[in-house]
C-alpha cells in the first residue's frame, strides 16, 4: 500500500516553518520521512528488495521539496506546500529516473486514491438515492424527488454544486454563501466550461490564431508550432470516420479532454513517439517560454498595454505611465510601441510616457477584451503586467481588482507560468485599507519539468464514427478552453418571431402554422425544448397564438365553403378549444431534462392586439383559457384539482376593469378563476406602463422583469423586429440572481446605523463579485450549445458557432441583485416593522440604495443590474437556519424557521389587503427588476363581488399582484376544502380536518409560495410561514 499522507501533527498557523496545507484545509508540519516511506512503498509493490539507486532518487525528490521550500520563502509568510504540489514533485523525479515503472504504480495509486475519496458530491448523491435526508423532496415544491428525472437532475446539480465551490467561486464567495451572508442562485444549473475539444471542433494553434479544422479544409497549407515552439508549414487532412477516445489529460491545476483517434500519434515527456497511450503517460509540452523577446512593434504593443495594466492609467483618449527606479529600463520598449515622452526627472530618473488610444484600461479589464487576442498577445500582455505589478523574479503577482485576477488565471498558461497557490488576504493598498488582497504564486517550467500526465483514457461506444482530421506535421497540438452546456435563467420566449417565421425543433424545420390548435402544439414542444435548456422560467403571451385563430378560420372556409356562419364560428371555438387543452396538458404531463414539467407563464393581455377582430379572437383565447382553469384537471382518483402550471397572468385594463367596460366578463370570469384556483395573477397596465415607459409585458416566469427596453438595433436579428412599431422584450432574458441577506446586514451591525451603511457596502461588493461570476461564465459561449435558444428564435437567431456576447449586456438582458428579509432587518434596526411610518422610510432607504448600487455597475460593467425581491421558496427556511446559528433567538427576528419574502410585512402582521398594498407599492416601485404584492384571503368562491373590487384596487396602485386562497383535496374521505397544519416548529404535518388523514400522498395541497404555485408540498420553514399567515380579508 503506497502512503500518501506526508503530515504527522497540527501546527500554529502563525508559526509556518516548511508546513503541509492538507486538503481539508489544516496546515501540518511537513515530514519527510513521509516522503521517503511513500516512495519505498511504490517501489516494494513492485520489486522483492530495494536498489541503492532507488534510495537516491527518493533524497532527490526530498531535495527538490526542500528546494522549492526555499524558492517560496520569501513570497509567503513563511514556508508552505499543498499535499497535491509534493506529491507532484515526488511523481516528476520518479518519471525523470530509469524508474518508469513505479513512476505509473504512484501515478495509478495516486488517481485511486483521489477517485476513492469521499467527497461532499458522494454524499449527496448517496442521500438522493437512499432518501435519507429530507432536504431533496421538499427542495423544490414542484418536483417528486422520487422520479428518476428528479434524481438525475439533482445528482447532476450536485456536481455543477461542487465544481462551483471548488473551482469558480473564490473563497470569500463560498464563506459568504455558507454563512447565510448572501446566496448564490442555482449554483446546480452554472454548467461549468468544460475544458473539450471535439474531433472536427479541435482547435490548434496557427500563426493566423487559433483555427478548429471545421473551420479548415483538406489540403488546407498553415503554420503551426512545433514541439520546439518553432513555426512550420503543414497540411490539414481529412481521414474521414474513426472510432474515437477521449483523453484525459493534467498538467498542474490544468486539466483537459482531447477527443482524437486510438492510434494518434503522441510526443512523450523524454522525446519518443507512441500510438498506444497508457494511463500514467507523459507528454511533451512546449519549451520554457518564460524567456523571451520583444522583436516586433506588435509585441512592444501587448507588453506595454499589460505593463499599463497593472501600474499605469486612462485619461480621456491616453493611456500614461511612469516609469521609475528599475523599470526605467522598459523605456526602449515603450518608446517602441509608440508611447511618446512627456516628461523626464533627473534628479530621480523619473519617466513620464503616453500614447493616445482609442480604448481605455478600464474598458479592456472590466469588459474582459482579452479574450479576443491570439495566444502570442496574450502572452505578452501578461509579461507585461508582471513586470509592472510582479515580484522582480517573476515568481508571483499581486492584485486587489477582481478582472485582473480573471486575467492572470486566463493569461498566464499562455506566457509559461503556472499558478501554483492563491493567496487571499486583507492587505492595506495605497488607494484603500483592509481590501481584498489576491496573490498569485507561480511555478514557471524551468522550477519543476511540468507536463500533461494521462489521467484516464475511454473509448467512444461501439458504432460511434465522426470525421477525424489531423495536421501532416510532428507538432504539439495546443488545445484551448472551450464552452459546454451554458444557459440562461429565464426569459420571454419570442413566440410570435418562432410562429409567424417558422423555427427549428430537434432539426426538423416547423412552417408557419394554419390553424390555432397547430400553432398551440408547436408552442408547447418550444417550451420543452426551452425548459431543457435553460434554469428558471419562461413566459409566452396568448396575444402571440390568437392571430392563427384567424388562419383557422380561413382554413375552416376553404376547406368547408359552403358552411354557415354559425357552423364555422363553433368550428373555430371547438379549435380553440383543443388548443388551449393540448397547450395545457402538454406542459403539465411533459417532462424536462430538469425532472420537472416547465416552469411556464401565460400572459392575457387583451392591449397585446389591435381593436376589432383581433382583439375579439384574443377574447376567445383568454375566455378558453381561464374556463379550462377553472374546471382543473384530473389527478390519480379521477377529482379535478388545481395544477401548477401553467401560471396564468391576467392584465387589467381600461378595456376590462369597470363594469360598463367592453370585455368585463373577461375580468368577472378571471376573478372566478382566481377564487377557485389561486391563478391567474394580475398586472395593472396602468402602473406598469408608469414604471416601465409606457409598456406592458408580463415577468419572465415567476416575477423577474426586464429593463426598458432601450436598444436601437436588432441585436437577436429577430425576423419580427420593428423599433418603430414596439419595444422589444420577448426573446430577452435574466442571467441570474444573487440574493443579499438583509438580515443578516443589520445584526451584524448591532444597531449601528453607521455600521449597517458600512456592511451594505461591503456585502453589495460581494454581490457586485458574485455576478460578475455568472456572468463571466457566460461569456464565449456559442450558440451551438442551445439552438432552440439561440439561434432558431426563442431568444435569437444568430448563426452556428457565434458568441452570444452582445446579448448578455445591458440593453438586452438583465441580472438580478436580490434581497430578502427587509421586514426583519427593519424589526432588527428600528425596534419597528415596516408597517410603520418610519419603518418604511428606512425601507425605502435601504431599497434606494440597492437601485444606487445597481446603477452604479451597470454604468461600469455595461451590465443590466437590477433590484430583484427574492422569493426565497427554500431559502427562507436556510437564512432562518443560518441566522440563528450566528446571533441566537432574536423575539420577531430570529425566533421562527423562516425569513420574510422580499419586501412584505410579516406574514403575522394584522393588515387589510387595501393598506397591504398600499404599503407595499411604494417599495415595489424600487424593486422594478422583480417583485409582487400578495394578498392572503378565505374563500372567495361565493364572494366574486369582493374579489372584484380587490382587482380594481391592484389595478390603480400595484404594477404586479396575487390573490392567495386555498385549493385542497383530500383522497381518503374526498373533502375539497382547505388542509390544516399541525405540529410544532420544526415537526410539523398537514392534517385532513375532516377525517384526520395525515399521509401526504393521498392529499393534494396547493400553495402560493410567492409567485408561483406549489404542489409538492414544502420545508419545514415554507411550512411554518404558511402556517402562521394570517388573512388580509375576513
Amino acid at each position: 500500500m503506497l502512503i500518501t499522507e506526508f503530515v504527522t501533527e497540527d501546527v500554529n498557523q502563525n508559526d509556518i516553518q516548511n508546513s503541509v496545507l492538507k486538503r481539508d484545509g489544516r496546515v501540518v508540519v511537513f515530514d519527510s520521512g513521509k516522503v521517503f516511506n511513500a516512495m519505498l512503498s511504490a517501489y516494494s509493490s513492485l520489486h522483492d528488495s530495494i536498489d541503492s539507486e532507488y534510495i537516491n532518487v527518493c533524497n532527490d525528490a526530498i531535495n527538490t521539496i526542500l528546494d522549492e521550500y526555499d524558492a517560496l520563502y520569501d513570497v509567503l509568510d513563511g514556508r508552505i506546500l499543498g499535499v497535491e504540489d509534493i506529491q507532484d514533485i515526488v511523481e516528476n523525479t520518479l518519471l525523470d529516473s530509469k524508474y518508469n515503472d513505479v513512476a505509473k504504480a504512484y501515478i495509478l495509486y495516486r488517481e485511486s486514491r483521489t477517485l476513492s475519496r469521499e467527497t461532499t458530491v458522494d454524499k449527496v448523491v448517496s442521500e438522493i438515492l437512499e432518501d435519507s435526508n429530507d432536504y431533496w423532496s421538499t427542495e423544490n415544491s414542484n418536483k417528486d424527488s422520487k422520479l428518476l428525472t428528479t434524481q438525475r437532475d439533482y445528482m447532476a446539480g450536485a456536481i455543477s454544486t461542487d465544481i462551483m465551490r471548488r473551482k469558480i467561486l473564490p473563497k470569500n464567495l463560498v464563506e459568504a454563501h455558507d454563512s447565510g451572508i448572501l446566496h448564490v442562485h442555482d449554483m446546480d444549473y452554472i454548467s461549468m466550461k468544460m475544458y473539450n475539444c471535439f474531433h472536427s471542433k479541435t482547435e490548434f494553434v496557427t500563426s493566423d490564431g487559433l483555427k478548429s479544422f471545421k473551420d479548415c479544409y483538406d489540403g488546407q497549407i498553415v503554420n503551426v508550432k512545433d514541439k520546439d515552439g518553432v513555426w512550420r508549414e503543414a497540411t490539414v487532412r481529412k481521414y474521414g470516420k474513426q472510432s474515437m477516445q477521449t483523453v484525459t489529460l493534467r498538467a498542474g491545476r490544468s486539466v483537459v479532454n482531447v477527443v482524437c483517434t486510438p492510434n494518434h500519434r503522441w510526443v512523450l515527456l523524454d522525446g519518443s513517439v507512441t500510438t498506444n497511450l497508457q494511463v500514467g503517460d507523459r507528454l511533451s509540452l512546449l519549451q520554457d517560454s518564460t524567456q523571451y523577446t520583444i522583436d516586433t512593434k506588435r509585441q512592444a504593443e501587448m507588453f506595454c498595454l499589460g505593463f499599463v495594466l497593472g501600474d499605469g492609467v486612462s485619461q480621456g483618449n491616453r493611456m500614461m505611465v511612469r516609469l521609475c527606479g528599475d523599470k526605467v529600463k522598459y523605456r526602449t520598449i515603450f518608446e517602441k510601441a509608440g508611447y511618446r515622452l512627456d516628461s523626464y526627472h533627473f534628479d530621480n530618473n523619473d519617466i513620464h510616457m503616453s500614447r493616445k488610444t482609442s480604448m481605455s484600461k478600464y474598458d479592456f479589464i472590466n469588459h474582459h477584451m482579452w479574450c479576443y487576442l491570439s495566444d502570442e498577445d496574450k502572452a505578452f500582455v501578461f509579461r507585461g503586467l508582471l513586470s509592472a505589478d510582479g515580484r522582480k523574479d517573476g515568481s508571483s503577482i499581486s492584485t486587489s481588482n477582481v478582472h485582473i485576477c480573471k486575467l492572470i488565471e486566463e493569461l498566464s498558461c499562455t506566457a509559461g507560468y503556472y499558478i501554483s497557490s492563491i493567496r487571499h488576504v486583507k492587505s492595506s493598498t495605497n488607494f484603500s485599507n483592509h481590501r481584498d488582497l489576491y496573490e498569485y504564486i507561480f511555478r514557471r517550467y524551468q522550477v519543476i519539468n511540468h507536463s500533461w500526465k494521462v489521467i484516464s483514457i475511454e473509448s467512444y461506444a461501439r458504432g460511434s464514427e465522426y470525421n477525424a482530421w489531423c495536421v501532416e506535421e510532428p507538432v504539439t497540438h495546443t488545445f484551448t478552453l472551450g464552452n459546454g452546456i451554458v444557459t440562461g435563467n429565464c426569459c420571454l420566449i419570442n413566440l410570435e418571431d418562432m410562429l409567424q417565421n417558422g423555427t427549428v425543433i430537434s432539426n426538423v424545420k416547423i412552417d408557419k402554422p394554419h390553424k390555432f390548435s397547430t400553432a398551440c402544439n408547436i408552442a408547447s414542444q418550444v417550451i420543452a425544448q426551452v425548459a431543457s435548456s435553460q434554469f428558471g422560467g419562461q413566459s409566452i403571451t396568448l396575444g402571440h397564438l390568437s392571430p392563427f385563430v384567424e388562419e383557422t378560420r380561413k382554413t375552416f372556409r376553404d376547406k368547408f365553403p359552403n358552411a354557415s356562419e354559425e357552423l364555422l364560428n363553433d368550428m373555430v371555438r371547438s379549435d380553440i378549444e383543443a388548443g388551449i387543452q393540448t397547450l395545457q396538458y402538454q406542459v403539465l404531463t411533459l417532462m424536462t431534462t430538469n425532472g420537472q414539467a416547465p416552469f411556464l407563464t401565460v400572459f392575457m393581455n387583451l392591449t397585446d392586439v389591435e381593436d376589432g377582430s383581433q382583439r375579439e379572437d384574443l377574447a376567445m383565447c383568454i375566455e378558453e383559457m381561464l374556463k379550462q382553469r377553472i374546471q382543473g384537471v384530473k389527478n390519480t382518483d379521477g377529482v379535478y384539482i388545481s395544477p401548477a402550471f401553467p401560471k396564468l397572468i391576467y392584465a387589467l385594463d381600461e378595456c376590462n376593469i369597470t363594469k360598463d367596460s367592453q370585455y368585463f366578463y373577461l375580468t368577472e370570469l378571471s376573478a372566478k378563476c382566481s377564487a377557485k384556483r389561486l391563478v391567474p395573477d394580475y398586472i395593472s397596465t396602468k402602473i406598469i406602463k408608469k414604471l416601465k415607459g409606457g409598456d406592458v409585458f408580463p415577468p419572465m416566469g415567476c416575477r423577474s422583469f426586464l429593463s426598458v427596453d432601450t436598444a436601437t438595433e436588432n441585436l437577436a436579428r429577430a425576423k419580427n423586429w420593428d423599433r418603430h412599431k414596439y419595444h422589444k422584450y420577448y426573446g430577452r432574458m435574466n442571467l441570474g440572481v444573487v440574493t443579499l441577506n438583509l438580515v443578516d446586514v443589520a445584526l451584524s451591525s448591532k444597531g449601528d446605523i453607521s455600521k449597517f451603511w458600512e456592511l451594505m457596502e461591503e456585502r453589495s461588493e460581494l454581490v457586485h463579485e458574485a455576478q460578475l461570476i455568472r456572468y463571466n461564465r457566460l461569456k464565449g459561449t456559442r450558440s451551438d450549445v442551445a439552438p432552440i435558444l439561440w439561434q432558431h428564435g426563442a431568444i435569437a437567431r444568430l448563426d452556428k458557432g457565434e458568441v452570444i456576447d452582445r446579448l448578455l449586456l445591458r440593453d438586452y438582458a438583465t441580472i438580478s441583485f436580490g434581497y430578502g428579509g427587509l421586514c426583519e432587518c427593519c424589526i432588527a434596526m428600528l425596534g419597528k416593522s415596516n408597517k410603520t411610518k418610519e419603518g418604511q422610510q428606512f425601507c425605502k432607504d435601504v431599497l434606494n440604495f440597492i437601485n444606487r448600487k445597481c446603477e452604479e455597475w451597470s454604468d461600469v460593467d455595461n451590465l443590466g443590474f437590477s433590484p430583484y425581491g427574492t422569493p426565497m421558496e427554500s431559502l427562507t427556511y436556510r437564512f432562518a437556519k443560518t441566522l440563528r446559528k450566528r446571533f441566537g433567538v432574536i423575539k420577531d427576528v430570529t425566533d421562527h424557521d423562516y425569513i420574510t419574502n422580499s419586501f412584505h410585512l410579516n406574514v403575522r402582521e394584522q393588515v387589510s389587503a387595501f393598506d397591504k398594498i398600499s404599503i407595499e407599492s411604494q417599495f415595489q416601485e424600487l424593486s422594478l427588476g422583480g417583485s409582487i404584492i400578495y394578498t392572503e384571503v378565505p374563500n372567495m368562491q361565493d364572494n366574486i363581488e369582493a374579489v372584484i373590487q380587490l382587482m380594481q384596487y391592484m389595478y390603480e396602485h400595484s404594477m404586479y399582484s396575487e390573490i392567495n386562497t386555498k385549493s385542497d383535496y383530500c383522497s381518503c374521505c374526498g373533502f375539497d376544502g382547505e388542509m390544516v397544519i399541525k405540529g410544532e416548529e420544526g415537526s410539523l404535518y398537514w392534517e385532513c380536518p375532516n377525517c384526520g388523514n395525515t399521509d401526504q400522498s393521498k392529499m393534494n395541497v396547493c400553495r402560493r409560495v410567492c409567485g408561483y404555485l406549489g404542489t409538492n408540498f414544502f420545508n419545514q420553514g415554507r411550512t411554518a410561514e404558511i402556517k402562521d399567515r394570517v388573512l388580509h380579508l375576513d
